[in-house]
């Protein structure tokens, strides 16, 4: 009498059962269809790994003294604040995305008062192209239904706490010593190799130029197909 030893075909099948059985599950899990979920768990998931990364490596409190802050400081943190709560408590799209272009204001804001005026710039050129085409695209989506509040409350949460752990990390980055090799490449390399006494526009259109053309054939790409979106009619409204 012979007996049959266990059978690795069998256990190999029931392996790759259980393994597209397990992936169909979590599929299910993760991938809900739902932009908001994905929204919160990449945003979560970014504080959580700063967060413990700034723990871990955490050498103290950085030490800082008391920065001299002007009216104008004060102002535009002023506004920033309000165009955030704005977002968060409106219930209309138009609304919101206007609340954003308010924060976008700010920060431009923060560029010039802070000798930036190139940055800022660009950042009310983007900042006015956004919230233009995302407000002719909220016109033809279906209206909001009022949220609970507690999902208000985790979307604070979750960005009050990436913008106080990128405060934490960019002072402790600026108050440590600084790697001027760069800087002092571009300063001493500008006029003689690129013939631009503007640092920033030289670095953007001679040093890093076939960058930011990617970047910039990415926007145009993005920008036609939003208007390709934005003319295209439903099935029904078709002749």
């Amino acid at each position: 009498m012979t007996t049959r030893g266990p059978s690795f075909d069998d256990g190999w099948d029931k392996l790759m059962a259980g393994i597209a059985s397990g992936s169909k599950a979590l599929t299910r899990v993760i991938q809900t269809g739902v932009l908001y979920h994905y929204m919160v768990a990449t945003f979560g998931t970014a504080l959580a790994a700063l967060t413990v990364t700034l723990w871990l490596r955490s050498t103290g409190v950085p030490a800082m003294g008391i920065p001299l802050v002007e009216l104008w400081d004060w102002l535009v943190f002023l506004l920033v604040l309000l165009g955030a709560i704005l977002t968060l408590m409106t219930n209309s799209r138009i609304t919101a995305i206007a609340g954003l272009g308010v924060v976008g204001i700010g920060m431009a804001m923060i560029f010039i008062l802070y000798s930036a005026p190139d940055v800022a710039i660009t950042q009310l050129l983007v900042e006015t192209l956004v919230v233009v085409l995302f407000a002719a695209a909220a016109l033809k989506l279906p209206h909001l239904t009022p949220e609970p509040l507690r999902k208000r409350w985790l979307d604070a949460l979750i960005a009050v706490g990436l913008g106080v752990v990128t405060t934490v990390i960019m002072l402790k980055v600026t108050t440590g010593p600084i790697d001027r090799e760069l800087t002092t490449f571009f300063e001493t390399a500008s006029w003689p190799e690129a013939f631009g006494q503007n640092i920033v526009n030289v670095i953007l259109v001679d040093f890093r130029a076939l960058d930011t053309f990617g970047e910039i054939a990415v926007v145009l790409i993005a920008a036609i197909s939003i208007f390709a979106l934005l003319k295209s009619k439903p099935e029904e409204e078709k002749p």
